[in-house]
């Protein structure tokens, strides 16, 4: 499945990025549920987009993080941060068998 712009749909690319983490090639492994790829979409669309972005072409584009930071402005301690929060908030999800409600920043809640 693709999404409207030719690009493999979110569902898809998570299930991709579970097998790679879990070492498994896809020959005569395991597939993952039903429910823990919804589980993982879920946690994916929670992310900010641009660490979402970043942790997708890691783990599914295996660009370096070098690459990234190139591709993106962004500094590599930068870049590392977004993938420890991705990986963090995935972790949470599988954890817990919730995708974490996103934060609101504190003084955000002022601006209101």
């Amino acid at each position: 499945m693709t999404d409207k712009a030719g690009e493999p749909d979110l569902r898809q690319r998570a299930r991709h990025a579970l097998e790679r983490s879990q070492g498994q090639d896809g020959i005569g492994e395991e597939v993952p549920d039903a429910q823990t790829l919804a589980l993982l979409e879920a946690a994916l669309k929670a992310m900010p987009v641009r660490t979402t972005e970043i942790f997708l072409a890691a783990r599914i584009d295996g660009m370096s993080y070098r690459e990234i930071v190139r591709a993106t402005g962004l500094s590599v301690s930068a870049v590392e941060r977004h993938m420890a929060r991705a990986i963090g908030l995935l972790d949470h999800a599988l954890r817990y068998g919730q995708a974490p409600v996103p934060r609101r920043r504190w003084w955000r809640l002022w601006l209101w």
